[in-house]
């Protein structure tokens, strides 16, 4: 029987996964004595499904951005992206002992290890990622103030996350918290893929709201995931959110009204998207994501509906 051709996303996922361990291999040549610099370079090379990266390349490619380019930026996503996931599960965070199917870092390397790993990926391997990109210095301001905003969001949604959000939160206050932990740097990732092509800002603006409100959707799906499927089917620790007692759009509103909600982020998203293809451009890639992203977890979808 043959095999499945695979799908120009799924390329486009191999191609940067061999761009990122070639990368890090130049990066990090030297430093293998330092577990902080092992760990930073594990979490990052441990398979996940990039949909950050692939979100920017997606739309860099749509303005026929170099792939060059176009790979190299899309590391800034995934260092940032893996950073915070590092943090996220630390034990005075989340408390999360299971990541892309393996033990989290702090299990394999300590806390004090993990938390250096990512301080690492947010700050040297970030600026020294930024400096090595052929743009105009007016790319690299843009890509810096973006960078610097979603990172931002990152920190106030998680303080919210961990302190101010609690049982008697309501949904828009959920969704908000989504926006800063999930959808900032989906919103930023489309922005900077749109930096690249010299987008102007108008379009930057729909491309980050288009990234927004694809994040929130997908933290929606992963809150079904989490509450409907297993660790080894998430790849994940499951069951967080409620050891937690941590509110969410499913506990707030029950599970008819979570799916509506979810199903109606996706159409708004893609009615930004489609305001930036007004101007001619084309986003194959990004639409294909887009269904990736709806597939995601499907067998929590698919639980779902048998048992309703």
């Amino acid at each position: 029987m043959p095999s499945r051709r695979k799908t120009a996303l799924e390329r486009v996922e191999e191609k940067f996964y061999k761009h990122l361990e070639d990368y890090l291999e130049s990066v990090f040549a030297g430093t293998e004595e330092y577990d902080s610099f092992n760990a930073a370079r594990e979490t990052l090379l441990d398979r996940s499904h990039y949909w950050r990266p692939k979100l920017l390349i997606g739309v860099a490619k749509g303005y026929g951005v170099d792939d060059n380019l176009t790979y190299q930026t899309a590391v800034l996503s995934h260092l940032a992206h893996t950073a915070s996931l590092i943090l996220d599960d630390l034990p005075c965070m989340d408390n999360a002992e299971m990541r892309r199917g393996k033990p989290a870092c702090h299990v394999r390397y300590g806390e004090a290890n993990a938390i250096l790993a990512s301080v690492l990926q947010l700050y040297p391997l970030t600026l020294h990622t930024i400096a090595s990109l052929p743009i105009s210095h007016r790319q690299e301001r843009r890509i810096l103030r973006t960078l610097a905003a979603a990172s931002e969001e990152l920190v106030r949604g998680q303080e919210e996350d961990l302190f101010m959000l609690g049982p008697e939160s309501t949904r828009r206050e959920i969704v908000r918290n989504y926006l800063k932990k999930t959808g900032a740097l989906f919103g930023a990732s489309a922005r900077i893929g749109g930096i690249l092509g010299k987008a102007g800002e108008r379009a930057c603006d729909e491309l980050s709201a288009f990234g927004a409100k694809i994040g929130i959707a997908y933290q929606i799906t992963d809150d079904l995931a989490d509450a409907f499927l297993t660790e080894k089917e998430t790849g994940k620790s499951v069951g967080v959110d409620e050891k937690r007692g941590k509110p969410t759009v499913l506990t707030q509103s029950g599970l008819e009204q979570t799916l509506q909600i979810r199903d109606v982020l996706f159409n708004q998203a893609l009615e930004h998207l489609e305001r930036v293809k007004q101007k001619g451009r084309s986003f194959p890639l990004v639409y294909e994501l887009i269904c990736q992203i709806e597939r995601a977890h499907g067998k929590a979808l698919r639980k779902i509906k048998c048992a309703s």
